[in-house]
């Protein structure tokens, strides 16, 4: 994956770098408020909707007119920190992510698609929680260093990488972000990553966004199975929105219906232990015990 600097701070850049994620200060206290108005404006009853297993997040929900009010008003929202604290880059897939109360609500870790071409450029992601999180209330779980896993072409179906055979290591491994409320957890998107249940007593309410360098063109694969040929696309930046059933329907429907190249079938080689043996300790975290 090639390095871009995203951050104005040098500092922020290099922890970024190095660890695959950074904390940094995001929202003002203004902006904050703005963000949560907007939430609980758009979810009068309380309830984000159309969540899968306890989770809500915007891209997966079927409602067109609903997504296309949480895109815009983001984009308002985060347009001057982003310029306050980003370099030249455009911001896409703005979502809020909800996860209600209960043990049963646990996302296991895993790489995002390739957004760009990971041999020219890189994206990240940018995690903002409404309200204060924890290891106990669903803070992301990152694995530090794991964005130098060199898997760089990544998607949908059978390009999805499949750690679960290792989903205990890799938790028991990775590190809880705490944040504050208008904090923010920036990393790349091919950094595993994840978060635990949340046994709080509220929802975890946390908006997220991905930046891309400005120039980069979207770079999206496509292959249903093995064998196929690998497709790639090069969809417009709201494409994400355009599904009715996002976690059903990319696992058969490219994101456009030409793609940009054909290439030869791609062989997604299992994951080994040996592979995540750098990024694995023997140090036992406390979520390991909710499985006993």
């Amino acid at each position: 994956m090639s390095s871009y600097p995203f951050l104005k701070s040098k500092e922020q850049q290099q922890v970024l770098d190095t660890n695959g994620f950074v904390k940094i200060s995001f929202l003002k206290a203004n902006e904050l408020e703005a963000l949560r108005s907007f939430y609980h404006e758009i979810h009068p009853d309380g309830e984000a909707p159309e969540k899968i297993d306890g989770i809500h997040m915007t891209t997966w929900c079927s409602d067109s007119q609903y997504k296309v009010k949480v895109r815009q008003k983001l984009s308002e929202i985060y347009k001057a920190p982003i310029k306050r604290l980003f370099k030249d880059y455009r911001a896409l897939n703005n979502v809020f992510i909800v996860k209600d109360s209960g043990k049963g609500t646990s996302f296991k870790v895993h790489q995002d698609w390739n957004v760009v071409d990971e041999s020219k450029y890189a994206a990240i992601n940018v995690w903002v929680p409404l309200y204060d999180v924890d290891e106990h209330t669903g803070a992301l779980w990152m694995l530090k260093k794991s964005h130098t896993i060199r898997r760089d072409v990544r998607g949908s179906a059978y390009l999805f990488p499949n750690y679960s055979p290792f989903f205990d290591e890799l938790e028991h491994a990775a590190t809880s972000v705490s944040l504050k409320a208008g904090e923010a957890i920036v990393f790349y998107v091919n950094a595993i990553h994840g978060s635990p249940p949340n046994l709080g007593a509220s929802p975890r309410i946390a908006s997220c966004f991905c930046l891309v360098p400005e120039k980069a063109p979207l770079h999206i694969y496509f292959q249903k199975q093995e064998g196929d040929p690998l497709q790639v696309h090069t969809p417009p930046d709201d494409f994400m929105y355009q599904y009715d059933n996002l976690r059903q329907e990319t696992l058969v429907h490219p994101p456009t219906s030409t793609p940009e190249q054909v290439l030869p079938s791609f062989k997604n080689k299992p994951v080994t232990l040996k592979e995540l043996q750098p990024f694995l300790n023997k140090k036992r975290k406390w979520w390991s015990f909710l499985k006993a």
